[in-house]
């Protein structure tokens, strides 16, 4: 019955991430047909899916009522988006629009680079190697911070350089070094990809009770996949109508790839669509603000830290304290 409902939810996840990722094949009236399709079946899906749920986890409340094959232990209840208060969900949702920032910045810097000044993919490769030095830096500073700083300051930061390091390239002069604008944004980046991601990740472990984490952490996954589809989607929709739209007021009408558009029209397009990454990246650092009373996650058994349990109740320090008053 779990391999069905597995089964299940990866059909789901690939008609919405298909109907997102055909946006790049074109725009006839065809491939509208086709998207809207898989979209709104797997949008469908999930709704059944999340009322099945919910119906076999009322049920098991129950215990009166027998058990059978089709009532068998909900794979991923609804209650457990409410954990901690609903920051569970809205981590969720920080980690998917981030990861929107992130594509958005790490598919169009590569376009950019080869497709507007001419670099061949060594080159291109060159140029976005700072990204792997970063990350390994980003996962030092978080694991020598995480029991010590609120997890709130470390997504937020992490948020704001994602949206940061896409307005490089949103102001980016082709004659500028790559030193002033390309290597600070590469570094830029991955330290708020990863600050984001390892701090979720953990945050997302400690709110979820011993026989829901792995559950947990699989949604936080996907939606880190689904935020990457959405970022492309966004950003191509916008590149294309900046594209055609200063092709038109230079008098030229492009193609539909834009390959023969003149080179101030394909600059303000690509500054667009990295604007729509840093537009992502702020609406995450705005959504900071819901996970208020977090407080530390990496905590050990022996500091006396405040915690936040599955439930989202008071910690045991806080409920000691409250006796002693």
């Amino acid at each position: 019955m779990q391999l069905l409902f597995c089964l299940f939810l990866l059909t789901v996840f690939l008609l919405i991430y298909r109907s997102f990722t055909l946006t790049l094949l074109g725009t006839t009236g065809e491939i509208h047909v086709i998207i809207i399709g898989y979209f709104f079946t797997g949008i469908l899906l999930v709704l059944l899916f999340a009322l099945w749920q919910h119906y076999l986890e009322r049920r098991l409340e129950n215990t009166d009522l027998p058990r059978t094959r089709w009532t068998a232990l909900p794979l991923m209840g609804p209650s457990m988006w409410a954990h901690a208060h609903g920051r569970f969900a809205v981590m969720q949702i920080i980690a998917c629009v981030n990861w929107a920032a992130f594509s958005c910045w790490l598919v169009w810097v590569q376009i950019y680079y080869q497709t507007y000044l001419n670099l061949t993919p060594i080159q291109t490769m060159l140029r976005i190697l700072p990204m792997f030095f970063s990350g390994v830096v980003a996962n030092i500073i978080v694991a020598l911070i995480i029991g010590r700083i609120d997890v709130i300051y470390i997504v937020a930061v992490g948020t704001l350089l994602t949206g940061c390091a896409n307005v490089y390239f949103a102001m980016i002069d082709p004659r500028a070094s790559y030193w002033a604008t390309g290597f600070p944004s590469a570094c830029l980046v991955v330290l708020g990809a990863d600050f984001t991601f390892a701090s979720g990740t953990m945050f997302i472990s400690k709110v979820s009770p011993p026989n829901e984490q792995s559950v947990a952490g699989g949604p936080f996954q996907a939606m880190t996949q689904i935020g990457s589809a959405i970022g492309l989607s966004v950003s191509t929709i916008v590149f294309n109508g900046v594209l055609k739209a200063q092709s038109s007021s230079l008098g030229v009408s492009g193609d539909q790839g834009g390959d023969d558009a003149p080179r101030e029209a394909q600059l303000k397009a690509y500054q667009a669509a990295m604007w729509t990454g840093f537009a992502f990246g702020i609406l995450c650092t705005m959504m900071c603000v819901c996970l208020r009373g977090v407080g530390i996650v990496g905590t050990t058994p022996t500091q006396e830290a405040e915690e936040v349990d599955p439930q989202g109740h008071e910690s045991r320090h806080e409920k000691e304290r409250d006796v002693h008053i």
